[in-house]
Order: C-alpha cells, then sequence, then structure tokens
C-alpha cells in the first residue's frame, strides 16, 4: 500500500478569512466554492470525539463536517 501524497496550497490572505468566515457562519455555498472537490480533512483521533470519523473526503462532506 502506498503513502498519499498530500499537496499543499498557500491560500491568499482573502482566501483563508473567506474559509474562516463561511465556515463560522455555516455558509455551506461559499465552502464548496473555496475547497476542492477532492480535498481531504484528517483529524487525531484525540482532538474529535469518539463517533467523528477521522479522515473525510470530498468537498461536500467536508464542508458538511465544518
Amino acid at each position: 500500500m502506498g503513502a498519499e501524497s498530500i499537496s499543499t496550497v498557500d491560500p491568499d490572505e482573502d482566501d483563508l478569512e473567506a474559509f474562516l468566515t463561511a465556515s463560522r457562519g455555516g455558509d455551506l455555498d461559499t465552502l464548496l466554492r473555496l475547497l476542492a472537490p477532492d480535498v481531504v480533512r484528517r483529524a487525531d483521533r484525540s482532538a474529535v470525539p469518539a463517533e467523528t470519523a477521522t479522515v473525510i473526503r470530498g468537498a461536500r462532506a467536508v464542508a458538511e463536517e465544518t
């Protein structure tokens, strides 16, 4: 089994502010516009409730969970 590739993008300040505002305000449409369609959200098991998945894939799933 190969290691997954993790690409990083350096967001500009406007994108970061838009993401934070949308996630805090529950603005799903803006989050879907900002997130890559194939985004993967990973969380440390100790940082999330037991019933929360540690890996979530796809813009809609990540946005809805955010």
